[in-house]
Order: C-alpha cells, then sequence, then structure tokens
C-alpha cells in the first residue's frame, strides 16, 4: 500500500477562543487534485496553510512522508511546496522574468535548469510578451498570472492554490484547468486548491472536500479525470456527421440513376 503524502491527525488550531480547525483523522495522496470549498471562515485556507507549515497548530500531529512536518528543516519542507496565496503584493522594481528567477532560485532543484523552466513556463501560460514589464505595472489578473507561473514552474511535489479563481476570467480559468490537469496526471504533482465555486473546476477534481465549521463536513471522490474526451467527441460526432452526408449524397446518386432508368423504359415502351 502507498504510503499517504500527508496524515493528518487530531489536528487542532485554536486562535485566540476560536477554533479554526478540527480535523481527526485524514490523508492527502500522490497525484490527485483536491478541491476544498466552504463558506466564509469555514476553515479552507487554515487547512492549507496547516498542511504549508505557515499555521501552527495547537494540537495533533501533520505527517509529511512518513514524518511529522516540525521534524523537517524549513528548507528541506518548503522545497517540497510551491504556495499560491489568495492575495499577492507586486514586488517593488522588478520585471516579471526578474521575478520568476528569484522564486525559481529558491528551490534547491530549479537551479540547474532554470533557463529553461522559464522558458517553457512562458510558452505554457503564454506570458511571454509580459516578461519585461514591471510586476508594479501588471493588473490584479497579470500578477495573479506570473504568480501562478512561477509556482507552477517550481514543479515542487505539492503545489497550494487559496481560491483558485481569484483575478481570473472563464477563459484564464479553463487554461489554468488545462495546465494543472497535465501537472497532476502526467508530472505525479498534488494539487490542493480551496474554492467558492467548486462548479468551475469540477471536470479536473479527483477529490472533492467540503468544510464547515473548520472540520471536514464531506469528502467525495472521483478518481482520475479526463480532460481531453471532449475533444474526442467532437471528432466523433465530425466523422458521424460525414457519414452521414456521404450516405446522403449515395442515396441521391442512386434516386437520379433509378429515375433516368424509369425514364428509359418509358421511352422503349412509346416507341413500341
Amino acid at each position: 500500500m502507498q504510503l499517504p503524502l500527508f496524515e493528518i491527525k487530531n489536528v487542532l488550531v485554536q486562535q485566540n477562543k476560536f477554533r479554526a480547525l478540527d480535523i481527526k483523522n485524514f490523508e492527502i495522496h500522490r497525484g490527485a487534485i483536491y478541491s476544498v470549498t466552504g463558506k466564509s471562515a469555514a476553515g479552507k485556507t487554515v487547512f492549507l496553510e496547516v498542511l504549508a507549515r505557515m499555521t501552527p497548530i495547537s494540537g495533533g500531529k501533520v505527517i509529511f512522508e512518513g514524518k511529522e512536518i516540525g521534524q523537517y528543516s524549513r528548507k528541506d519542507f518548503l522545497n517540497n511546496i510551491a504556495f499560491v496565496e489568495q492575495s499577492v503584493k507586486s514586488p517593488r522594481w522588478t520585471t516579471v522574468a526578474q521575478y520568476l528567477r528569484k522564486t525559481l532560485s529558491g528551490y534547491t532543484h530549479t537551479k540547474r535548469d532554470m533557463d529553461k523552466r522559464i522558458e517553457a513556463i512562458s510558452k505554457k501560460m503564454e506570458i511571454t510578451y509580459l516578461m519585461e514589464k514591471s510586476m508594479r505595472s501588471l493588473t490584479p489578473g497579470q500578477l495573479r498570472w506570473i504568480e501562478l507561473s512561477a509556482k507552477i514552474a517550481a514543479d515542487t511535489k505539492v503545489l497550494f492554490i487559496d481560491e483558485v479563481e481569484q483575478h481570473l476570467s472563464a477563459d484564464a480559468l479553463n487554461n489554468l484547468s488545462r495546465i494543472l490537469h497535465r501537472k497532476s496526471n502526467y508530472d505525479g504533482v498534488t494539487i490542493i486548491l480551496t474554492t467558492m465555486n467548486p462548479e468551475l473546476i469540477k471536470k479536473i477534481v479527483s477529490v472533492h472536500i467540503a468544510m464547515q465549521g473548520g472540520r471536514i463536513s464531506s469528502v467525495r471522490s472521483f478518481g482520475k479525470k479526463s480532460y481531453d474526451k471532449r475533444r474526442s467527441s467532437g471528432r466523433n460526432d465530425y466523422r458521424k456527421t460525414q457519414g452521414r452526408r456521404d450516405d446522403k449524397s449515395a442515396n441521391r446518386s442512386n434516386d437520379r440513376r433509378s429515375s433516368r432508368n424509369s425514364s428509359s423504359r418509358k421511352s422503349r415502351a412509346a416507341g413500341d
């Protein structure tokens, strides 16, 4: 049996007198996409921050790859994760290219092929035209897209995205879904994201977690998703349509031949 990536055991987060998180037992497995949903203050962000070691716990254990996260050095643990927060502060006097390079330099495994990674992500996320722009000149949507690009390019074991739809248009979210699907299914990255609207990303999600009052209220598993099914269906529809056209053409030709043969027989009969 494969070892879970994360194990949560009796985890409690108490903030002043407010119980922000209370989870008895839960496991996160490799290579899946998890969506975490719920109303405001349901505990979605705290859940991600606890897994990412950004928020201390008041009790219980969080285990990563068989070892409590507190037993890892901060550098070793953070080398395995990338976190996209809800709001991103624009860095001063930095271009997009410089920001990508600075972000990737924080990971040990990205230093050898950094230029190759930056070139690949700029094409994949279609940000080549923004590379020399100042980060301070970007719109909120562009800034969000660059932050997503940087963290996806890091190619970590786990990618956290808090409120995935934040500042993104429908088209941008659709493109992001396609990219995340490939990261999970082909690169084996575990993706854990929060959203206020699970319908927006349901086509790529493997496990849906609903939260309420800091607790997990329900879990639904959908298994691996195939993002390209509609394209295949479209090609089949085209073939079916084309086949019907060919059948109609053949029927019309047969009708014309039958009509000519009938007229020929009538002419011979009249001559006799």
